[in-house]
């Protein structure tokens, strides 16, 4: 057993090893966890809720992920060769595809288990920053998610480390992955705890605000990175037509478009006859 035997991989048990790539990815997971659980216990919802949401929320933004990535990069690679779908350990995940397919598993538990949508998103939602934050340092393990060539002066104010990690096919590139990590956690603490400043607070705007500030976040990073995604056959960049999409969602649902959609819960009434409560 060895740990770190290279920089990609955790631990190495004779031919088992566990990648960077998913301690990262597992990490975020677990800290979007412990703050969308103990939102929703202060909101008054159980603790189960989260612990029930979590593992299947996780898997089907892995499928999902997984799946926008095989679509859109080499398609006709991995239909060639089936079985290298599954080789998640060798990275080649599309975030935004995790986010689409998550998204439709927690409305359906939403509506299984009778928690609105809207009231639950705003706990979760903005948490899963914080996933992504942790999540783009798996990108960073296996030398992906880079930018532009950058002179080696580039890298004086940063850490060694990430400066060796950073000098990829023969030159030194650009860390987009960190630009990205950084404006994740920045966005978490701006939409938790200062859109309130900015607006007054109705039910789904802490959603909505997730959606327009990944949405800026990862057209511009987008932008910089050489290793895109692209709709076949041309030079669009599939991140960010997804991210103008998620922009304007975002827009539209601070706007109140979307309230014709979600019922609003009648409330309770308690007639306190005996004065006991």
């Amino acid at each position: 057993m060895s740990f770190f035997p290279d920089p990609s991989t955790f631990i190495q048990i004779g031919s088992l090893s566990i990648k960077m790539y998913a301690v990262s990815i597992l990490t975020g997971a677990f800290i979007t966890l412990f703050v969308a659980q103990a939102k929703l216990v202060k909101m008054g919802y159980p603790k189960s809720i989260a612990e029930d949401l979590f593992f299947g929320a996780l898997m089907s933004g892995i499928v999902g992920a997984r799946l926008w990535y095989v679509l859109f990069y080499n398609f006709d690679t991995y239909l060639a060769n089936p079985i290298s779908i599954f080789m998640t350990w060798n990275g080649g995940m599309a975030i935004q595809g995790g986010l689409m397919l998550g998204a439709l598993y927690g409305y359906w538990f939403a509506r299984r288990r009778k928690v609105n949508f809207l009231r639950g998103a705003d706990a979760i939602v903005p948490a899963i920053l914080l996933a992504q934050a942790a999540g783009r340092w798996g990108n960073f393990f296996n030398q992906e998610a880079y930018g532009r060539v950058v002179a080696e002066g580039y890298y004086n104010l940063f850490p060694g480390f990430i400066k060796d990690m950073m000098f990829i096919q023969g030159a030194f590139r650009e860390p987009t992955f960190l630009y990205e990590s950084v404006l994740n956690i920045i966005g978490f603490f701006a939409i938790t705890y200062g859109l309130r400043f900015v607006m007054k607070l109705k039910r789904g705007d802490l959603f909505y605000g997730y959606l327009v500030w990944y949405g800026i976040t990862r057209f511009i990073v987008e932008g910089l990175r050489t290793d895109s995604l692209y709709v076949w056959g041309t030079f669009i960049r599939t991140a960010q037509v997804l991210s103008i999409l998620f922009i304007l969602i975002g827009l539209l649902g601070w706007a109140g478009f979307f309230t014709r959609f979600f019922k609003k819960q009648k409330p309770l009434v308690l007639f306190d006859l005996d004065g006991t409560i």
